[in-house]
């Protein structure tokens, strides 16, 4: 089919190659043979009278016109899929509901869990695909990566919808085995002692450490490493101490034998979000997971009161 002399049947490859910037790479998401979608590259460059893709050393490139063709696309097919081609009804224990979750390690270790079981519970047919949180999350959304991100409140863009779920605080976790810091934590002591720490490979710190910062206050780091949920295990089996949330401390208090402290000073809460495209705002399927999710952090409530 065409419009205006385009075959519509090509917006789909030029995503790809412009997502992709890569002939291969295209014919694989694409699920055709190199040569078929060569072709459609030379269909492409033909319409727009333009190479769309160039090569640069061992690599491909966008030309400067197919880089302003990025969002344009994107947008349309993002519009089709919402507007056109979603379901308008479906049932979540017969119909095969797919979703692509952005998640810190802070979320796939207290709600994800919880999730997973709730959609047992109701023999929901759902596939969740988890993906690690990035440096810009809001661009997974752009990109059409995932479907819903849960993140923290300060990472959210403000151009597509977003929703308040959860507020978590943070609290300070030591070994009852190895620790000699009692009931509760001073200030000397906090500063004092060595710490774990939470590195993400995509940022310089950690929300907790840049908020450490902003108000002043210095830390011994001894270990730091790239998972919140490898803290616990860490400070279980050692003298030091660290600085968590909540919600992840009482997970593992029990198991691993943990003493949980209040912190010896006012600092920020934690606040959660959910966020999904703005093309998706009447997805009924994508609406309905997020009601899920929703039900799911009431039941994480429990971690305030610990």
């Amino acid at each position: 089919m065409r419009y205006k002399n385009l075959d519509l049947n090509l917006l789909v490859a030029l995503n790809h190659f412009l997502t992709e910037q890569s002939v291969s790479k295209a014919a694989e998401k694409m699920y055709i043979t190199q040569s078929s979608a060569s072709n459609a590259l030379s269909r492409l460059r033909e319409y727009f009278d333009d190479d769309i893709l160039i090569p640069v050393g061992k690599n491909m490139t966008l030309t400067a016109r197919a880089k302003t063709l990025v969002k344009p696309v994107k947008e349309i097919l993002f519009s089709i899929d919402s507007k056109i081609i979603q379901k308008p009804f479906f049932d979540p224990h017969t119909d095969l509901l797919k979703f692509k979750i952005c998640v810190s390690d802070y979320s796939l270790a207290t709600v994800c869990p919880i999730l997973i079981d709730y959609i047992r519970e109701n023999n929901y047919n759902i596939h969740l695909d988890f993906i690690a949180q990035t440096t810009k999350p809001e661009f997974a959304l752009e990109y059409e990566e995932v479907d819903l991100l849960i993140i923290p409140e300060i990472s959210a863009a403000q151009k597509h919808p977003i929703e308040h779920v959860f507020e978590d605080d943070f609290v300070c976790i030591s070994s009852k085995k190895y620790s000699n810091i009692g009931e509760t934590i001073g200030y000397d002591d906090f500063v004092n002692t060595p710490h774990v720490v939470m590195k993400p490979t995509f940022a310089s710190g950690s929300i907790e450490s840049i908020w450490m910062n902003d108000i002043g206050i210095e830390r011994k780091i001894a270990v730091s490493c790239y998972s919140f949920s490898m803290i616990p295990v860490f400070v279980a089996n050692s003298n030091y101490i660290a600085t968590i949330h909540r919600g992840l401390a009482a997970k593992y208090a029990e198991s691993h034998d943990l003493t949980i402290h209040e912190l010896p000073f006012e600092f920020p809460k934690f606040r959660q979000t959910v966020q999904w495209h703005r093309y998706k705002e009447k997805d009924q399927e994508l609406l309905f997971l997020i009601n899920i999710l929703k039900e799911c952090y009431k039941k994480m409530s429990i971690f305030k009161e610990i």
